[in-house]
């Protein structure tokens, strides 16, 4: 099984979405990432950063997991990239047969022509954003946090 794992990182000021629901999704993607690799999926990854787009090609080697959650960890700042440009520096058939996963901090970021291509490519594809996170990812930092007593 191949996942791919597409992260919106790009911050817009005009936007709604709080710092601790971008957090969130960042976790999700590492929970993800852990998840699938424990299950042995080959994980591939898709996000960008300031200076540019980063692609992480689909694998099993040994560090694969290590790579991907240091990516995650360096998200910041991306006020250039939007997801579009993400998605046009992938290779569409990389994604065939794959199921596609794709975290965004807005709940519409995926033009209509790409979701269509990416659709005909890949075997599932899901959107997580704010307002769905929840029906994927209970987040366990969030639940400890609430049971621990004011102080």
């Amino acid at each position: 099984e191949t996942l791919w794992i597409i992260v919106d990182t790009f911050e817009d000021d005009a936007a709604v979405v709080s710092d601790a629901q971008r957090d969130k999704l960042i976790r999700f993607a590492a929970t993800l990432v852990d998840t699938a690799v424990s299950k042995s999926f080959l994980v591939g990854m898709a996000l960008s950063y300031p200076k540019g787009v980063s692609i992480y090609q689909p694998s099993n080697q040994r560090d694969q997991q290590r790579k991907l959650l240091d990516a995650l960890s360096d998200i910041g700042g991306n006020c250039e990239y939007r997801l579009e440009a993400t998605l046009r520096n992938m290779d569409f058939h990389a994604v065939d047969n794959s199921q596609v996963v794709v975290i965004s901090p807005f709940s519409s970021s995926m033009p209509p022509a790409l979701q269509k291509r990416f659709r005909q490519s890949c075997r599932s594809i899901v959107f997580v954003h704010p307002e769905n996170c929840d029906q994927y990812f209970n987040d366990a930092l969030v639940a400890r946090q609430e049971d621990q007593p004011c102080l």
